[in-house]
């Protein structure tokens, strides 16, 4: 049937504890709302508490206030963390009611939360709280990084890439302790910033790093990140499809020959669709330029190349015709 959210009304997924649409928690777990803390806490505490309820309910302006005053109690460094994501997400909520997506960016409130968010995340990392790394709340800096995506583009329009691309790489060392980091989409911007400079070995290293993260975590609330993954897999491989055979073509003295069209399919039809393949030709795009250099200098090394690659394109030849005898006949 699926859970209903009691803020925006979004249906969710039986075992989601936040909404997937708006962020609000669902019930109460334990590690969030205290629950499982000691009961002989400090009173003045139950602000966390109630602001957690009230969030739950739907009223964020309460939820907002609560999460306030909790931050003048005495809180452990995990109650912090929490406190403040909390407020964040609150004040998220409440600027995204309050003005449109245009002026979110000047907005006070908007501002806030980044700050609230910021510290929450740098004492998790410094304090090592674990917040962040429990599953459910690791989830939830889906929010973050969109957030940070749509700073890094404003950035951008006002064309100062370097900025845009120093602020991506400031984000995602803060958020380097958690494996996988959890920024997919702003590390896809950084590698499709990189693209754009010409630096397609930096890039590819932003692309790699968001597919690891596909057998690292593979199920996420809400399929962000299953969609970020998809995107650096597609833009990573078109990337690659326009790069030369350096070293072949070297070798062979132009990029048109047969022998280059057959090394060139092997990569695009096998090498590109897995993982490992697609490590391995960025790897290769780094490195043969320069080696591709050098061989292109002396028919001696040219004459050596070829030979090397004989043996492997008689066999990708023989293949492809077989296959293609395969399927005339069919």
């Amino acid at each position: 049937m699926g859970r209903p959210c009691a803020g925006c009304g979004a249906l969710n997924r039986d075992d989601s504890n936040f909404c997937e649409d708006c962020g609000r928690p669902l019930q109460l777990e334990a590690g969030l709302g205290g629950e499982d803390r000691a009961s002989d806490r400090p009173k003045s505490t139950s602000h966390y508490t109630l602001g957690l309820i009230a969030s739950q309910k739907g009223d964020e302006d309460t939820a907002v206030q609560e999460f306030r005053s909790a931050l003048n109690d005495e809180l452990s460094f995990e109650e912090e963390v929490g406190v403040r994501w909390f407020l964040a997400l609150g004040l998220w909520l409440l600027a995204e009611k309050r003005v449109s997506p245009k002026q979110l960016l000047t907005d006070l409130s908007w501002k806030e939360a980044i700050e609230h968010a910021d510290i929450a995340v740098t004492l998790d990392r410094e304090r090592n709280c674990g917040f962040f790394a429990q599953t459910i709340n690791r989830a939830m800096l889906q929010k973050l990084d969109i957030i940070y995506c749509i700073i890094g583009n404003q950035i951008e329009e006002a064309n100062d890439t370097p900025a845009a691309i120093a602020f991506c790489e400031e984000n995602l060392d803060k958020l380097n302790y958690l494996d996988p980091n959890p920024l997919l989409g702003v590390r896809f911007q950084l590698g499709v910033r990189y693209l754009n400079l010409k630096q397609i070995g930096k890039a590819q290293d932003c692309f790699i790093a968001i597919a690891r993260s596909e057998t690292v975590a593979p199920n996420d609330e809400g399929g962000w990140e299953a969609g970020v993954r998809r995107r650096a897999r597609e833009t990573a491989a078109a990337a690659l499809k326009e790069k030369k055979c350096f070293i072949a073509t070297a070798a062979y003295g132009s990029e048109d020959c047969m022998e280059v069209q057959v090394l060139r399919r092997f990569r695009d039809d096998y090498l590109l669709k897995t993982s490992p393949g697609r490590f391995f030709v960025s790897l290769y795009c780094n490195l043969s330029p320069t080696i591709a250099v050098i061989i292109e200098q002396s028919e001696t090394l040219r004459h050596i190349c070829r030979k090397v690659l004989r043996l492997w394109v008689c066999l990708l030849a023989r293949r492809y015709a077989s296959a293609k005898r395969e399927a005339r006949s069919a």
